[in-house]
């Protein structure tokens, strides 16, 4: 199993109780090095999806609309902050 990590990934945040929150990726890897699973070998680092890449799979205007966003709830589940796009891009 290889795991796909950017320290990056921990950026992603905000100021109130959110399940996707740098303590639940933070425990996700103490549980794989606590097996054994978190090797240095095992660790891909993410590159930056393309813009053709997210167009692949996302519209033009989908893709706009998140990188535009600024900051705050897109939705009730999705909160956006000013690093959120290019996070994602690592994580896509």
């Amino acid at each position: 199993m290889k795991v796909v990590y950017s320290e990056r990934y921990l950026e992603h945040r905000h100021a109130g109780y959110h399940p996707e929150r740098p303590e639940r990726l933070l425990s996700i890897v103490e549980g794989l090095r606590s097996v054994g699973m978190w090797e240095e070998e095992l660790l891909l680092t993410p590159k930056a999806a393309s813009a053709e890449e997210l167009h692949l799979v996302h519209s033009e205007e989908h893709v706009r609309r998140i990188k535009d966003f600024g900051v705050g709830w897109m939705d009730p589940d999705t909160f956006h902050d000013t690093e959120t796009y290019d996070i994602a891009l690592l994580a896509a």
